[in-house]
């Protein structure tokens, strides 16, 4: 062998030797590597697990902070419910000892009469010059009269702790301030000459009857522990009873009301708003509804088929073409004369006593049919008036009659 070929040979075992130490360090070196990235990659884990629970931490630490902020703020909240609620008794009892004053003026000649009730004491100061009169007051009312001999302008001065009814009807008064009486609960004030009425600072006032007086506004919006309102025989062309929820009666006929809105008061049991100037009445929300007496308007529907409760029902004088009284099963009286009606059915009102439907547009046909929808039950003094209709003269009364129905 040459020696170029041992030359070329020798190289090429060197070069495969350098290659297989490169090889074998290569081996030797990679698992440091490995591990030192290993090492780093759970650190930057340890490190994130750090900041995530910090951040819990916090999230933590701000939920606690957010909770004990509301417990402040619901603690300020009923600390100061609990020191406006102190504040209100104090001035309660404040106001139960500061005497309260009404006063009236009136120049009846002769007998006026004053009924109180309540607690402690009252004096009242008739404003002639005779001694004050000093009364005890109970939860029984007291009635106290005095006589004026002239006919002259005086003003009558009660004054008392807790004065809680008034009642001074009838007494040709043309003036009332109860406005310093907070205990008011009860004011009667009925048949007087009065124009004004301020009942605004009342606000424990329940029953209120200030009616035949002059009075052309009547603001209750702030009573409304009003549970009966008698307003009728004035002056009002409005009544708002929106806020009166708790009424339960309400007169208010014999004024000139154009409308009348009675959607809020649920419990009212008792409705008189006739002779009025009512186009619309919608008593669809008073379920509770027992009478109905709605006369001398100028209606043209009413709907009853909601007031399943009415046992009265008196809608005469308006200018309905139908009434639908199916529903109203227990109705012992119903007028509805002087109106337009064609056509009545009672067949369902079994518990009926008297019915009134003169001056209508009934044939005696239809008449006809209106009797043999009448009840035969066994019930006293049935009565009936069918006057002025077209077919009154020729209708069968004989249907009615013999069912125990009497003609007026």
């Amino acid at each position: 062998m040459s020696a170029l070929v041992k030359k070329i040979c020798f190289k090429a075992a060197l070069l495969l030797v350098l290659t297989a130490q490169v090889g074998y360090a290569q081996t030797i070196e990679d698992p440091a590597k490995e591990h030192q990235r290993m090492e780093r990659e759970a650190e930057q884990r340890r490190q994130q697990a750090e900041r995530d629970a910090e951040q819990q931490r916090q999230q933590e630490r701000e939920a606690e902070e957010r909770r004990q902020q509301e417990e402040r703020e619901v603690e300020q909240k009923s600390q100061q419910e609990r020191d406006a609620e102190q504040k209100r008794q104090q001035e309660h009892e404040a106001e139960q000892k500061i005497p309260q004053v009404m006063t009236m003026t009136t120049a009846k000649e002769g007998e006026v009469e004053i009924t109180l009730r309540g607690s402690g004491t009252a004096t009242i100061s008739w404003g002639d010059g005779t001694p004050n009169e000093t009364v005890k007051l109970t939860n029984n009312s007291s009635t106290h009269n005095h006589r004026y001999i002239k006919s002259v302008v005086r003003t009558i001065i009660i004054t008392g702790v807790n004065i809680t009814h008034l009642s001074c009807g009838s007494n040709q008064l043309t003036s009332l301030d109860v406005s310093r009486n907070l205990q008011l609960a009860y004011l009667s004030c009925y048949s007087n000459q009065l124009t004004n009425l301020d009942v605004s600072r009342n606000v424990q006032l329940a029953y209120l009857d200030c009616y035949s007086n002059q009075l052309t506004n009547l603001d209750v919006s702030r009573n409304v522990q009003l549970t009966r309102l008698e307003c009728d025989r004035n002056r009002l062309t409005s009544l708002d009873v929106s806020r009166n929820v708790k009424l339960t009666r309400l007169e208010c006929f014999g004024n000139q009301l154009t409308s009348l809105d009675v959607s809020r008061n649920v419990q009212l049991a008792y409705l008189s708003c006739y002779s009025n100037q009512l186009t619309n009445l919608d008593v669809s929300r008073n379920v509770q509804l027992a009478y109905l007496d709605c006369p001398s308007n100028q209606l043209t529907n009413l709907d009853v088929s909601r007031n399943v409760q009415l046992t009265r029902l008196e809608c005469g004088r308006n200018r309905l073409t139908r009434l639908d009284v199916s529903r109203n099963i227990q109705l012992t009286y119903l007028s509805c004369s002087s109106n337009q009606l064609t056509s009545l059915d009672v067949s369902r009102n079994t518990s009926l006593k008297t019915l009134f439907c003169s001056n209508n547009r009934l044939k005696a046909d239809a008449l006809n049919t209106l009797f043999g929808s009448l009840h035969g039950n066994a019930i006293a003094d049935k009565t009936i008036n069918i006057n002025n209709n077209p077919g009154t003269n020729d209708a069968r009364r004989s249907i009615a009659t013999n069912k125990g129905w009497t003609f007026k």
